[in-house]
């Protein structure tokens, strides 16, 4: 089973180094897409206008896989 790994951007660099075991990539971009949604529940309250917050999903060789991107902006 193919192993993925999430790693946050967010002013700081949270670096998955374990990884999570799953059976393809759609599994993996939903656990992405929940694993970002507790990370932005928990600690989104710290976002302000003009931030931007980043997911990015890689392999076992670290290749970017896809990335789920956030950014907190005003309509101009």
């Amino acid at each position: 089973m193919p192993r993925y790994f999430f790693n946050v951007q967010d002013g700081t660099n949270l670096q998955d180094d374990e990884g999570t075991d799953l059976p393809d990539l759609d599994t993996a971009r939903c656990m992405a897409i929940r694993y970002a949604g507790a990370l932005l529940e928990e600690c989104g309250h710290r976002l302000g206008f003009g931030d931007s917050w980043h997911l990015e999903a890689t392999d076992e060789a670290r290749r970017v896989l896809f990335h789920l991107d956030f950014r907190v902006s005003q309509p101009t």
